[in-house]
């Protein structure tokens, strides 16, 4: 559907825009699901609303709200732009994480050696979320002006759009955007595969809520100003630069993290500094990399190449991190967060040798081996 989305966007031509259209639809439906999801009476109507519905609307959403800062910002200020972008969403997720921790005070019940939030507790955590999903889809519909449809190119039918993506030559004249599609798909991969455990992980620390509030306190600050300034450097001395030495940084926070709590000691002051550096790792450095994936996507396009981006690197990471579960489950939490490490650094050599910040033409066979080895492996 993000393909789907992607190209129903680029040719809408209606008087209120072509992606506002789809972000309201997108936000309505979507959050209106949340909401119902908590709701749900069993597992297979979970299924249905969150994989068909939510999916399905969450994905008109998303490819709509990703567009606008390609299709509104000049280059040279996209990074700062993806910063500012990415540190409010963050202040989301602060908001998100602060009301998990209330359900997990006030809504949790002891189930034989564990705790379980209640069906009361994922209402409270839910409603909060699909509500802020419409309102956010609603100031967007409401504030963000698009080109009017006299400015725009032609239309093209869907099955048109279609075949292009499997023409050998227009695959050749992207393959910049291809390969920042690999390098994406490869982080990305590490994310998928560290955050479903990272929370767990610190849960399982046994930290007292107020030292929980104290990790959180400490790491989102730092966290929201590094994204502020990725985005300016990003500007300023182009989107490669300081990925590579960052990754690297980043990697060794993750090494480090799973000395945390050695024996039955918690080390909190080593939690205090290492947490930050896994936040940046995992969400700080997706503001160049996006501002670097927006610069490649073609003009009038860019719908249908998001969807493209967003659909390879989501099937692709997901896989990758159902067999990181797989193995964590098998053997022991701390065993995700080293395969973690691991894909951080692949993308870091892939980054450093392949990418480059201007358009150039490689030859299409070894790129297709880079990516045929890195997705086998």
């Amino acid at each position: 559907m993000n393909l789907l989305w992607g190209i129903s966007s680029d040719n809408t031509r209606s008087k209120y825009g072509r992606r506002k259209p789809y972000l309201l639809f997108g936000g309505i439906i979507g959050g209106i699901e949340m909401i119902t999801y908590a709701f749900a009476p069993d597992y297979l109507w979970c299924i249905f609303l969150d994989v068909i519905i939510i999916g399905i609307a969450s994905n008109a959403y998303y490819v709509s709200e990703r567009t606008l800062i390609p299709d509104n910002v000049d280059p040279e200020y996209r990074g700062r732009a993806n910063g500012i972008k990415n540190a409010i969403g963050f202040i989301g997720l602060l908001i998100g994480v602060g009301a998990f921790l209330i359900a997990y005070e006030l809504f949790t019940v002891q189930k034989g050696d564990g705790i379980i939030i209640t069906k009361e507790g994922y209402i409270f955590v839910l409603s909060i979320g699909g509500g802020a999903f419409i309102v956010g889809a609603f100031i967007g519909f409401i504030f963000i002006h698009e080109k009017p449809p006299s400015e725009l190119p032609p239309k093209k039918k869907i099955i048109v759009e279609l075949k292009e993506i499997f023409d050998l030559e227009e695959f050749r004249k992207q393959n910049e955007f291809y390969r920042i599609t690999l390098a994406l798909t490869i982080f990305r991969s590490g994310i998928a595969a560290i955050m479903p455990f990272l929370f767990i992980y610190i849960f399982s620390l046994g930290l007292t809520t107020f030292e929980l509030l104290t990790v959180t306190m400490i790491s989102f600050p730092i966290l929201i100003v590094v994204t502020i300034f990725l985005g300016k450097l990003a500007d300023k001395y182009g989107r490669k630069k300081y990925i590579p030495a960052s990754i690297i940084i980043v990697c060794i926070g993750l090494f480090l993290i799973i000395f945390v709590k050695v024996g039955k000691e918690v080390n909190l002051l080593l939690l205090y500094i290492i947490f930050p550096f896994v936040l940046v790792g995992l969400l700080g450095l997706l503001t160049p990399m996006d501002a670097w994936a927006q610069d490649l996507l073609p003009e009038e396009r860019r719908g249908k190449f998001l969807g493209i981006l967003n659909n390879h690197i989501y099937s692709i990471a997901n896989n990758r991190s159902i067999n990181c579960r797989y193995y964590c489950y098998n053997l022991r939490t701390d065993m995700d967060i080293y395969r973690s490490y691991c894909l951080f650094l692949n993308f870091d050599s892939i980054i450093s040798k392949s990418q480059r910040n201007t358009i150039n033409r490689r030859k299409l066979k070894i790129f297709l081996l880079i990516f045929f080895i890195s997705d086998f492996s």
